[in-house]
């Protein structure tokens, strides 16, 4: 191998969620740069708090050949200049039944053109579509992809005006080439319930332009998570040495690795990544997590500093303005009594 090694964010054995291959055993390969910061990314913190590793590309196909899985290069953005050789060794390196690669189009043509045409590699262009202009350019690379047999198109799809130009396009060129098996449409969403109530609109959307529609397990099921969370459990560490990647997770006292999953599941999948899970998702040693627990506690009490200087400040506000209003009775009971008194005097005189 000519590489000895790449630097990703994860990797360990799973299934595709998603596209043409849904179901398929995969290892997931991912990088961590992207070029874009897409509002509904569901690995956009992952990439931002987790620490690049160096993996051997001999171990990785070992793994291949033990779980006789396919390889899932993702990001991040496998093909930004920063990872673009890596992910190239990866295809023309290593040896696998099939290859998936997840792109948002950035480098996309020069890397089909690069790998070698004796691999099985399908690509899988996801144009991410916010305005005009990203649906002009996602027409003008679309122009180019559509001459590879091996490049499929997934769109997660959204009732929005630039999306559905660009799939009116798309479903025009689909239909005189007849390769509607090329684009698959997917839910927006990044928690089971938002996918599932999601999936109406891509179903009708899917019927309408007559694409294929992909639902997204790894996200509805999370048996990615559940892998990763296995791992730490494989590991019993308290942090991951480079060899490992994935959530930080502490176990309750006498629970057993179902029971951790199941509470895990249960407290993070109704909302997505909360707070307390973005905090737990990085590579933590027992120093940084009595840092972060001392750094919590000095916040929570200047929480309860700010608060309790609020109530004062409306306390004595409350003062001032009773104060003020007793003065104003006083001034005018005084006025009252004045004017009483001069009537008094007059009729006198």
């Amino acid at each position: 191998m000519k590489n000895d090694y790449v630097k990703l964010i994860e990797c360990f054995s799973t299934f595709q969620g998603e596209g043409p291959d849904s179901g398929r055993r995969m290892i997931i390969l991912r990088f961590k740069t992207c070029n874009l910061r897409c509002p509904w990314c569901d690995t956009q913190v992952k990439m931002r708090i987790s620490m690049e590793a160096e993996y051997k590309l001999e171990n990785i196909q070992k793994t291949i050949y033990d779980t006789n899985s396919g390889i899932m290069v993702t990001g991040g953005e496998p093909t930004v200049p920063r990872h673009y050789d890596e992910a190239l060794a990866l295809l023309r390196d290593l040896d696998y039944p099939i290859a998936n690669v997840e792109s948002n189009g950035f480098n996309l043509v020069k890397l089909i053109n690069d790998v070698p045409k004796s691999k099985t590699i399908h690509f899988m262009y996801s144009p991410k579509i916010f305005s005009k202009r990203d649906a002009d350019n996602a027409i003008e690379l679309s122009e180019k992809l559509l001459d590879f047999d091996n490049v499929y198109f997934k769109i997660v799809y959204e009732e929005e005006a630039n999306i559905k130009y660009y799939c009116v396009w798309l479903s025009e060129k689909i239909r005189k080439m007849e390769a509607s098996h090329k684009v698959w449409l997917m839910p927006e969403g990044v928690t089971r319930v938002d996918l599932i109530k999601n999936s109406s609109i891509v179903f009708d959307a899917s019927e309408r332009y007559n694409f294929n529609f992909s639902s997204r397990n790894h996200l509805i099921y999370g048996f990615i998570w559940k892998v990763v969370i296995k791992i730490y459990i494989e590991t019993n560490k308290h942090y991951f040495s480079t060899e490992h990647t994935g959530i930080c997770v502490v176990r309750r006292k006498g629970e057993d690795d179902e029971d951790l999953i199941k509470r895990f599941r249960k407290k993070y999948s109704k909302s997505g990544l909360s707070r307390e899970l973005r905090d737990r998702m990085y590579f933590e040693k027992r120093s940084d997590k009595k840092r972060r627990k001392r750094s919590q506690a000095i916040r929570l009490r200047e929480k309860e500093d700010e608060k309790q200087e609020e109530i004062e400040r409306r306390t004595r506000l409350r003062r001032f303005k009773l104060r003020n209003k007793n003065t104003r009775r006083e001034f005018k009971n005084d006025k009252s009594n004045r004017r009483q008194s001069s009537g008094r005097r007059t009729q006198e005189d």
